[in-house]
């Protein structure tokens, strides 16, 4: 997954100068947290003053079950901010078709609040997305809790369970948007990121996911993805970091209906993401 454009600008600029403003009032030093430079000793936040600016680039094939979108490519532009090393809000406010025709796709805004450190961090997190496709329209809403438990010095796993709202355009599942009606999903990640030699680190993603509550038998769903990533550094922490990805969102559909596909590796997207850390 990836309202208006101007709204997720306005917020998420409010609350960055809310939370630099707060910290230069109480005359507070800078967040206790450093970040590491390699990928599975860092925390499921960010630490206080530290922004995030990303940049994705990506390609999407869909082809599920003898259903043909073709080949689409895309551009996102976001960031995310530490305001407290507990507290990191973030945006995506460009995302881009750049092809097969030029479009503004689904912006959105999320915030992720972390209640537990150490070996073991939980947090809760929502994150809202304004679907803007024509004729589709509509806001889903996702609320759960993120887990990271580092493994060790070297592995870490991020994981969690998030439910999912989908209000007036439906869940995309298949290719489908059900316009005009409410839908219930469930996503339960899971990465595993392996430390190669820091800064070089590689991982696998997959999961399990229910589309839509109202026919959940049939709306099962597995992925499978692959990533890696360099980071860039210096005696601060990460100054960039560029991951490629490949993945398959529906990998697996066991609920599907004979004589339908079981296995989808029509549906693919790859991409490369960089990040760039801005300590203030």
């Amino acid at each position: 997954m990836r309202f208006h454009p101007a709204f997720g600008i306005t917020l998420i600029g409010m609350a960055l100068i809310a939370g630099a403003r707060t910290a230069r009032a109480e005359g507070e030093e800078k967040g206790s947290e450093k970040m590491p430079l390699p990928l599975a000793e860092r925390p499921l936040t960010l630490p206080k003053m530290t922004l995030a600016p990303e940049l994705g680039f990506g390609v999407s094939h869909f082809n599920f079950d003898g259903f043909d979108l073709g080949t689409s490519v895309g551009l996102d532009l976001g960031a995310h901010f530490g305001i407290l090393d507990d507290l990191e809000v973030g945006a995506v406010v460009l995302p881009v078709r750049l092809s097969p025709d030029f479009g503004y796709e689904n912006p959105q805004l999320e915030a992720t609040f972390r209640f537990l450190k150490g070996k073991i961090e939980l947090g809760a997190r929502v994150r809202t997305l304004f679907v803007t496709e024509q004729k589709v329209g509509g806001v889903v809403v996702e609320a759960g809790v993120p887990v990271l438990i580092h493994v060790s010095e070297a592995a870490r796993i991020d994981t969690g369970a998030f439910a999912l709202m989908s209000f007036g355009s439906g869940v995309s599942f298949g290719g489908e948007f059900k316009g005009g009606k409410t839908a219930v999903a469930l996503r339960i990640p899971f990465q595993f990121i392996y430390d190669v030699i820091p800064p070089l680190h590689v991982g696998v993603q997959t999961g399990f996911a229910i589309a839509d509550f109202s026919d959940a038998g049939h709306k099962i769903y597995v992925p499978l993805g692959f990533v890696a990533g360099y980071a860039i550094g210096n005696e601060k922490g990460p100054l960039v970091d560029i991951d490629p990805y490949f993945t398959f969102p529906y990998f697996a559909t066991p609920g599907v209906p004979s004589p339908g596909d079981k296995i989808n590796a029509g549906a693919f997207q790859t991409g490369l993401a960089a990040t760039v850390f801005l300590y203030l």
